[in-house]
């Protein structure tokens, strides 16, 4: 698709807003980002890579079937957008589930205020600024290389700060807690790019089993030895599903 191509931040190139952003208008609507940083690529993988799009394998029809039975059923499908970023994914997932109930969870900051802006015209996108764990708490949010993908977060005390680069803290939320939010709520679809704190998301992971697609991009190459995947992989063979690798992610989907 051209007119996500390189070209097109030529047409971005006058000063940015106050915040700091830009903005590419394409027929997708209008998408702000930083020009500092990686949005604009982020961008391109999910809505030309199309990384999430799950029509483009057979089981696709598979979710799209039980997100319209969710619908005739007066249920509300919930997407979790676990790691939402710059909110570019929660817009795609908006698009391709409309009446689904969307939680952009984002535990920095930054990458929080800018999602708030993309989806600001979106009313079933909810932006949680927080990290999404096994259980609440508190993490640390770390920015070591000055790259908003690569924020990364480990559980802390309130008083207590580990290693280099920028620091700050959020709260963490639970797949449970975000689902409790909606009366009427299932899970359709949970999506994780957490810089490898799945490995604490998928401790106990009961919520799994109640999912129909778990979309997950896992960080053992980011974080060789530290084992980041071991307690997804334990929860995922504990299931009967089709895996699928879309890009960098890997996909499960019940089909029963």
């Amino acid at each position: 698709m051209k007119e996500l191509g390189p070209l097109i931040i030529t047409r971005a190139l006058r000063k940015p807003d106050r915040r700091g952003y830009s903005v590419i208008k394409t027929r997708h609507g209008e998408f702000f980002f930083r020009r500092s940083d990686t949005d604009f690529w982020i961008l391109r993988q999910i809505f030309v890579d199309r990384e999430y799009d799950l029509d483009r394998f057979p089981q696709g029809k598979i979710v799209k079937d039980a997100y319209n039975d969710l619908i005739l059923n007066q249920r509300t499908p919930l997407v979790i957008d676990a790691g939402a970023n710059a909110g570019y994914s929660s817009r795609f997932f908006a698009q391709m589930y409309p009446l689904a109930q969307i939680f952009a969870v984002e535990p920095a900051s930054g990458n929080a205020a800018l999602c708030r802006a993309n989806v600001a015209n979106f009313t079933n996108i909810e932006v949680v600024e927080a990290a999404v764990g096994s259980q609440p708490g508190i993490v640390q949010v770390e920015h070591q290389d000055g790259y908003s993908y690569s924020a990364r977060t480990r559980r802390s005390e309130p008083d207590v700060v580990h290693g280099p680069g920028t620091i700050e803290r959020a709260p963490v939320v639970t797949i449970d807690e975000l689902k409790a939010r909606v009366g009427n709520g299932e899970l359709l679809i949970v999506k994780v790019d957490i810089e490898g704190f799945e490995s604490d998301l998928f401790e106990n992971a009961t919520w799994v089993s109640q999912t129909r697609a778990v979309i997950v991009e896992p960080h053992d190459w980011m974080l060789p030895g530290a084992r980041t995947s071991r307690s997804l992989q334990k929860a995922m063979l504990k299931e009967d599903r089709d895996l699928l690798i879309s890009g960098d992610t890997l996909v499960w989907i019940k089909v029963d």
